[in-house]
C-alpha cells in the first residue's frame, strides 16, 4: 500500500482487509499495546486472513478444508503467502491450516504493517525512564475507520451487514474486544448483538469463525496446562 492509497483510504473510508481492521481494534489507542492475549489475536487474525481469502474469492470451502480457486498475486504479501503456501498443496484441512498460519503471525504482520507504512515507530519512554520503541497507526484515523464497520452493524440490528462487515463482528466476539468498539452498550447484550450480526453474514465465513473460536479456546487452555 502506497502513501497515495493510505491518503485516499483514510479521506474516502475505504475499508482496510479485515486482518487489519482487527489488528486495530486489538490495540489500545493511547498505549498502543494489545488488548487480547497474544496467542489468541494470532489465531484471529490467520482467521482474517482467511476471511479475506474467502470472500474475495481466492480460495473456497469444501466441507472443512479449504481449496485453491485463485492463485494469482494482488500485491498484497501477507495474502499472497498464505495463497502461495495453500497452492503448493491444493488443499488443506481448515483448523490445521489456522494453526499452522497462526504461527508466530502478530509480529511477522506488525513488521508488514511497518514497512508499508500503515504502521510507524514510535520512540517512547517506559514509566518514564527506559526507552521503548511501539507500532502506532501512521494515522490517527485508521483505527476509527477499523471500528466503523462492527460499530455499524452493532448500532443498526435491524440493518443486514455486508458479508466482511458480520465477519468482523463475529471476530471481535471470539476474541472478547467488544469493549475495544467503545460503545455505551453493556457488555453482554453488546456480544449479542456481534454473535446475531455474525450469524447473519456469510453461511462459509461462519464456519471459519467457529473453527477460529474452537482454536481460541484451545489456546487459552493451554495456557493452563
Amino acid at each position: 500500500m502506497t502513501a497515495e492509497d493510505r491518503e485516499r483510504r483514510a479521506g474516502s473510508g475505504r475499508r482496510f482487509p479485515l486482518r487489519d481492521e482487527l489488528y486495530f481494534i486489538a490495540h489500545d489507542d493511547e498505549t498502543g499495546r494489545p488488548v487480547a492475549h497474544l496467542p489468541s489475536l494470532n489465531v484471529g487474525l490467520a482467521g482474517a486472513i482467511v476471511l479475506d481469502l474467502y470472500l474475495a474469492g481466492r480460495v473456497r470451502l469444501d466441507h472443512d478444508y479449504l481449496v485453491i480457486q485463485d492463485p494469482r498475486p494482488c500485491s498484497d504479501a501477507v495474502a499472497d503467502h498464505a495463497v502461495a503456501a495453500l497452492a503448493a498443496r491444493e488443499y488443506a484441512r481448515l483448523a490445521p491450516w489456522l494453526r499452522w498460519l497462526a504461527d508466530g503471525l502478530y509480529d511477522s504482520l506488525t513488521r508488514y504493517l511497518l514497512a508499508t507504512g500503515v504502521l510507524t515507530a514510535v520512540r517512547e519512554r517506559r514509566l518514564g525512564i527506559l526507552p521503548v520503541t511501539r507500532a502506532r497507526p501512521a494515522d490517527r484515523a485508521y483505527p476509527t475507520l477499523a471500528r466503523g464497520p462492527a460499530r455499524t452493524a452493532v448500532l443498526r440490528p435491524g440493518e443486514a451487514p455486508d458479508a466482511a462487515s458480520a465477519a468482523l463482528c463475529g471476530l471481535i466476539r471470539v476474541l472478547n474486544l467488544e469493549s475495544a468498539l467503545y460503545l455505551a452498550i453493556p457488555g453482554p447484550e453488546l456480544r449479542d448483538r456481534l454473535g446475531k450480526a455474525a450469524r447473519r453474514g456469510d453461511r462459509g465465513a461462519l464456519r471459519v469463525i467457529t473453527t477460529v473460536e474452537a482454536l481460541v479456546g484451545e489456546v487459552a487452555v493451554a495456557v493452563y496446562r
